[in-house]
């Protein structure tokens, strides 16, 4: 006797296969959007902190005299501000 179909279990066994292996890839896809935000806000982060430094170095670089660099009080009235003076024409 030949046998036709499936039965009622395998389908079932069928279908929570399938089911699982849906799930599994849609959290892998999910992790690996996560990981890609991620990903690019150090990159925007990093990219920030690369061009504020660059700024600093070379103010920095400009102001390598005496007296041209200096800690005040900050004006917001919280710690210390780092002044940057410059002279030109005489004038300060």
């Amino acid at each position: 006797m030949t046998r036709r179909g499936a039965t009622t279990a395998e389908l079932v066994v069928t279908l929570l296969l399938l089911l699982l292996v849906g799930f599994l890839a849609f959290q892998v896809a999910n992790a690996g959007g996560e990981a890609y935000r991620r990903l690019s806000l150090r990159t925007a982060r990093d990219g920030e902190l690369r061009i504020a430094t660059a700024y600093l170095d070379v103010r920095f670089r400009k102001h390598d005299v005496e007296g041209a660099l200096r800690l005040e009080r900050a004006p917001a009235g919280t710690g210390r501000a780092l002044v940057f003076s410059e002279t030109m024409d005489g004038l300060v």
